[in-house]
């Protein structure tokens, strides 16, 4: 490693959410971006967690989708059901599961995270591709119960490694 460089980079981004009640199965967002996430355009990175910290004072699972390419999926709190066109322009990297289990109540803040468990379900970490022409990608998750959330409520939390 040089000096003031590092291997690593976390990225946080808060999302505008939608203040509408959501159902299992929606969409909590169509699709946003994690900014310089790779070095390089069509560079790679290897997505070594997520953390999702929320403002909310209760937990709810959800699998969030990370994505090569800024594609719109489905319109946000709408049910999750994309097309096979859409689902090959994603250019789709892989899936983390945030289950119930994964949160931590500190009272009126909550830390989400991956569970390490065994099962069928996909573990990180895993190599993320951008798109030729960028250096971000793309997120966008489905939750897994009826919640209702302030625009501000989630903060998204992506820890790289980048060499």
């Amino acid at each position: 490693m040089s000096y003031g460089k590092s291997d690593y980079r976390i990225i946080d981004v808060t999302p505008t959410l939608n203040t509408n009640e959501f159902a299992d199965g929606d969409a909590l967002l169509n699709f946003t971006e994690i900014p310089n996430a790779v070095i390089g355009n069509g560079g790679v990175s290897e997505l070594i967690n997520i953390t999702v910290n929320s403002k909310k004072a209760s937990s709810t699972p959800m699998e969030i989708i990370i994505m090569g390419s800024g594609v719109s999926m489905e319109a946000a709190n709408a049910a999750m059901n994309i097309t096979a066109a859409e689902g090959v322009a994603a250019n789709f990297c892989g899936w983390v599961d945030i289950p119930d289990d994964g949160g931590l109540d500190m009272g009126n803040f909550i830390i989400n995270m991956p569970v390490n468990e065994t099962g069928a379900k996909p573990k990180l970490p895993f190599l993320c591709k951008a798109d030729d022409d960028s250096t971000s990608l793309y997120f966008t998750a489905i939750i897994g119960g009826t919640v209702t959330y302030a625009a501000s409520d989630l903060t998204f939390r992506f820890h790289f490694k980048q060499r």
